[in-house]
């Protein structure tokens, strides 16, 4: 086209004017020649466009060839790997961890960082190994060590070179799982008998995995046994070394007293049919114990739960662990509750955590708690052993709820409990972080697996309770592996008992006719409590005695029990012999033993197993369909008392709601009352407490206790009530308990309340009162139906019964819905003791 214009113009030059008039008199001509020189150009360029487009679509179809080729190699590398290791879910998911987590990241240490807790498995009988005994020579471990475990242990050593330097373990390590097992050994691979019961077998191999996981999780068998020892007390000796060369034939004797009789508790769990195979734990306390910040199965009672498991199923027992912590509450109300709480079955373990809202050197709130677990939770269906064993979960500076436990073990009113205090335990190995040249490098270098990411909570991020006064998981976990790892001694102590027993049904049966595995059980005596309420004006200006002590001996003796005046209780063997078989009371080191009344509770919070408040009502509620997470207004109260939750229980519900509760059982509910309200009336049942002493020397004496009659005076048969509130700060326009309530008792009203100061408040606000039966108040017979939930073994719902009537009121004009109703959440009542009336 340019050579075209150049001879145009060349013509042009050429021919002169003619060629310009030639142009200029054909003008249409010539545009229409030049418009459609640029159609064929625009032509030439849509051609050259569509040939690029050509070129582009060829090269995307290559590349995704290439892909293709290279995705289908990659499987067929899989599906190779697959053919040779047969495990191709494992290598498919460890390459889309590699590709997730990066190349170094395995896929065993995805899995180990995670929250759960293996299962430890059942070892074959060719692999169980005898833990090496503390005196063997470090060339004889090294010998009998695989070269497999020898690596293990030298690559363990090589990472974990910070940990903290370990003094050599104290005599009283040999009574812990591994001291024990070498006292008490597994058969070793090359001794091992045929005629060995396979139960035994597949025990020692889930008792040697326990231990193993423990050292593995802990920084190695030494540190995690140091750290056992700082972090749990234990109140018994440890014994003298065996003086057999034969560890296996060491006596039974040289068992330290409490891992002895917590043995006996899980061989009373075998031989007792009540028992129905089954040991039973369960634990006590507040958010700690709840698990709040952390999912409710990932708290210490489950964790020990899914530990323990197969070591009991091993030798036969169901484990049952049953978490009945509720979070914001004090150690009392609930101590009178414990029955209400942990149930009837024969409890075998119960837990104390309380800690936070207890001073460091106040011994009160848990000396009640223990006088009401030994006398409400002792016998029934668990007779031979007593109260509960204790596991206390306490800060390590409370010396002296230490030296007060020691002393209920030295007067035989305790047998086996421990105190776990984690702060003691994991400081030296948390204080490695505090170097910040170690703050920069990768934890997993510093500290072992069971350290790693601390404060991270098993909940999801954001979660309530994720609070710095709260355990985050591996906390928990920790919590949970010192309270297996005591049990697991105990447990191979039965163990051993089990193995020797089963070699002769004669042996067996003699032991069963001689009660030498089931201890009948003693009167329910107590010693003088440690801590003591008095009041220095015992007595007035008339030199009567004075409202404030009389209000004093009602506390004292709903907390610590009153002292049992009586001579009729034997001290020594009778010569009856028609008593014989009974159980003979020892012999006292205080001359005057305490016993506690019985106590009986009502209450509306959860989770309860039996005595529900609602099952004592007759009538005054209102809205009791009604969703409790429903605002309720002025026109419900004027009908009746509401069962509701307050405020703040609501709001912390709503902000669990979008993570499903996280598991959560436990709850704050109550009856919520103003003066439009009315009577709120209820009947307490005057109820035979079978773990009273007095049923004991009954027992011993062989005549039947009294039973009260209707239109007999209460106070022969009832000494004091108590009311608690929810404990929950609404303002100062609040219900007063002490002030805004009418309490009228057997059809008298009662004007000595006052408020209980030991052990029964949080955060500063105290919420029960308690008041004495007044004079003039009358047993009735009730013949109003009631709930079915009144015993978990008795229904009294459908006789007739003998029992005080209780009307509470709001008098007060001025407490409102909008400043806080005032709320009825327990309701305890103490029978009489006849020969301490």
């Amino acid at each position: 086209m340019d050579g075209y214009h150049a001879a145009r113009r060349r013509k042009r030059a050429e021919g002169g004017g003619r060629a310009t008039g030639m142009v200029n008199s054909h003008t249409p001509q010539g545009s229409t020649r030049r418009n459609s020189t640029r159609r064929m150009d625009d032509r030439k360029g849509h051609s050259k466009s569509t040939a690029n487009k050509g070129y582009g679509f060829a090269l995307m179809l290559k590349l995704c060839l290439t892909l293709f080729l290279v995705g289908s190699m990659s499987y067929v590398v899989l599906m190779v790997e697959y053919a040779f290791h047969g495990d191709g879910k494992s290598l498919r998911r460890g390459f889309h961890n590699r590709r997730r987590y990066g190349k170094e990241q395995q896929p065993q240490d995805y899995i180990r960082s995670s929250a759960t807790i293996p299962k430890p498995p059942a070892a074959p009988a060719a692999a169980i190994q005898a833990a090496p005994p503390a005196t063997k020579k470090k060339e004889e471990d090294e010998r009998k060590t695989p070269t497999k475990l020898k690596d293990e242990a030298s690559k363990e050593e090589a990472v974990f070179e910070h940990l903290p330097k370990v003094t050599p373990l104290d005599q009283k390590a040999n009574t812990d799982a591994y001291g024990l097992a070498s006292t008490h050994p597994c058969p070793s691979s090359a001794s091992i008998e045929s005629d060995l019961p396979s139960w035994f077998l597949n025990f020692c191999g889930s008792a040697q995995s326990a231990r193993n996981e423990f050292a593995s999780r802990y920084g190695g068998e030494e540190q995690a046994r140091a750290m056992l020892l700082r972090g749990s007390t234990t109140f018994s000796t440890p014994p003298p070394p065996p003086s057999s060369s034969n560890a296996n034939d060491a006596p039974i004797g040289t068992v330290p007293s409490d891992v002895r009789h917590t043995a006996n508790r899980i061989l009373n769990a075998i031989e007792n049919p009540q028992k129905q195979k089954t040991f039973r734990m369960a634990f006590g306390g507040y958010s700690v114990t709840v698990g709040r910040g952390n999912y409710f199965h990932q708290s210490f009672p489950f964790v020990v739960e899914r530990l323990l498991q197969p070591l009991f199923t091993e030798l036969g027992l169901h484990l049952r662990v049953r978490n009945a912590a509720i979070g914001g509450i004090p150690a009392f109300p609930y101590g009178w509750c414990l029955p209400n709480f942990f149930g009837r079955e024969g409890v075998d373990v119960i837990s104390w955590d309380y800690s936070m809202n207890e001073g460091n050197q106040d011994v009160g709130g848990l000396e009640a708690y223990v006088r009401h677990a030994v006398a409400g939770l002792s016998g029934g269906v668990d007779d031979a052993m007593g109260a509960p064993m204790l596991i206390v979960k306490d800060t390590h500076k409370a010396r002296n709820r230490r030296e007060m436990l020691q002393r209920y073990v030295n007067e035989g009113t305790l047998k086996d409990p421990i105190v776990i205090h984690t702060d003691p335990a994991v400081d030296p190995f948390l204080n490695i972080l505090q170097d910040k040249q170690k703050q920069q490098q990768d934890e997993t270098k510093l500290l072992p697996l069971g350290f790693q990411q601390w404060r991270k909570f098993g909940g999801p991020p954001g979660a309530p309770g994720q609070a710095k006064h709260h355990p985050a998981l591996k906390e928990h976990e920790l919590i949970a592996w010192m309270i297996a790892m005591h049990m697991l001694a105990a447990m191979e102590v039965a163990a051993v008992d089990m193995l020797n027993e089963s070699a002769s049904e004669e042996l067996s049966k003699a032991k069963h006719q001689k009660n030498t595995l089931k201890h009948p059980s003693d009167p329910i005596l107590l010693p003088k409590p440690t801590h003591t309420i008095t009041d220095d004006s015992s007595k007035d200006h008339d030199g009567e005695e004075s409202s404030s002590s009389s209000h004093k001996q009602i506390e004292s003796s709903l907390l610590f029990g009153v002292p049992f005046k009586t001579n009729k209780i034997p001290t020594t063997e009778s010569d009856d012999e028609d008593t014989d078989d009974l159980p003979k009371i020892p012999q006292q080191t205080d001359p005057i033993p305490w016993i506690m009344n019985p106590i009986h509770c009502r209450t509306s919070f959860d989770p309860t197993q039996y005595g529900t408040l609602n099952s004592i009502i007759t009538s005054g509620t209102s809205a009791d369909n009604i969703d409790l997470m429903l605002p309720k207004g002025a026109m419900f109260y004027n009908n009746g008392w509401v069962l509701d939750y307050g405020e703040g229980e609501k709001k912390a519900k709503r902000s669990l709601q979008k993570y499903d509760g996280l598991g959560y059982i436990d709850s704050k509910k109550a009856y919520y009352g103003t003066k439009p309200s009315g009577n709120l009336t209820m009947f307490l049942p005057y109820e035979q407490h079978h773990n009273h002493p007095r049923d004991t020397v009954k027992r011993l004496n062989q005549f039947p206790a009294p039973m009260p009659k209707d239109g007999d005076q209460a106070t022969t048969w009832f000494k004091s009530i108590v009311i608690c509130e929810v404990n929950e700060k609404r303002g100062d326009d609040e219900c007063n308990i002490a002030r805004d309530f009418t309490f009228v008792v057997g059809g008298t009203r009662s004007d000595r309340v006052h408020i209980i100061d030991t052990s029964a408040s949080y955060l500063g606000k105290k919420i029960c009162v308690a008041f004495p039966i007044p004079r003039g108040a009358l047993l009735t017979t009730n013949t109003t139906p009631t709930n079915t939930d009144t015993d978990a073994t008795t229904d009294q719902s459908t006789v007739p019964q003998i029992g005080l009537s209780l009307d509470v009121a709001v008098h007060n004009p001025n407490v409102l819905v909008d400043n806080g109703a005032c709320s009825v959440s327990h309701v305890i009542w103490e029978q009489v003791t006849h020969e301490n009336n």
